[in-house]
Formats: structure tokens, C-alpha cells, sequence
């Protein structure tokens, strides 16, 4: 959710250790998890010592937290509401895919936005 990604960059660490990984559908690998989420933060630890621009823990309050949200909601397309409107926006199979990385969507309809 929004608000999950919100609270996972006030505070990465407190996040990674508190990650429910039983909420991945299972096709979801996460053997390398606890050994990658750990290099992360040994960099960001790292990076913090030396002095970088980096992400810092911050303590905001549960306003704080809902008027950061009730503002990143207001930078939303409302075309992301729309199937219509979204599905021109997306490839199709007769579209060119000069790598052939592209990433294949697919519509539920209607799109709903979590929050």
C-alpha cells in the first residue's frame, strides 16, 4: 500500500525486520531475502557514516504520515482510475519490443486503487 511504502522509507531497518514475507504470493523468491536486504542496509549504513545524502529515519506523527499520503494521492492520474483510458497507455502483443524486456500487463476491470 501507499501508506506501507511511506512507513518502509521513515525507517528501512525497522521495516526490513518487521517484513511479513507470507504476504508474497508464493511464486515470489525470497530465498536470497534476509542475505540482500542485509547488504542494503550495511550500504545505507555505510553510506550514512560517510557523510552521504541519504535516507535518514524520520519520526513523523500519524498526521504527519496521513497529510504526506492525502498529497501523494493528489499527484495521481486520474487516467489510472479509468480501464479505458489506462489500456492506451499500455502495449500490446502487435507492438514493437526492441529488447524484448518489455513487461506484459494485464487489466483487471475495473482498476481499483489501494490505498
Amino acid at each position: 500500500t501507499l501508506k506501507g511504502i511511506v512507513l518502509h522509507h521513515l525507517n528501512p531497518s525497522r521495516a526490513i525486520a518487521e517484513y511479513d514475507v507470507t504476504q508474497l504470493e508464493p511464486a515470489v523468491q525470497t530465498q536470497y531475502l534476509v542475505f540482500n536486504t542485509g547488504r542494503a542496509l550495511a550500504k545505507l549504513q555505510e553510506n550514512r557514516n560517510a557523510g552521504q545524502k541519504v535516507i535518514r529515519d524520520i519520526r513523523l506523527t500519524s498526521k504527519q504520515i496521513n497529510d504526506l499520503i492525502s498529497f501523494l494521492l493528489t499527484l495521481t492520474d486520474p487516467c489510472v482510475k479509468n480501464t479505458a483510458c489506462l489500456a492506451s497507455w499500455i502495449p500490446d502483443d502487435n507492438d514493437t519490443d526492441p529488447d524484448g524486456l518489455r513487461l506484459k500487463a494485464k487489466i483487471k476491470s475495473p482498476v481499483t486503487m489501494r490505498h
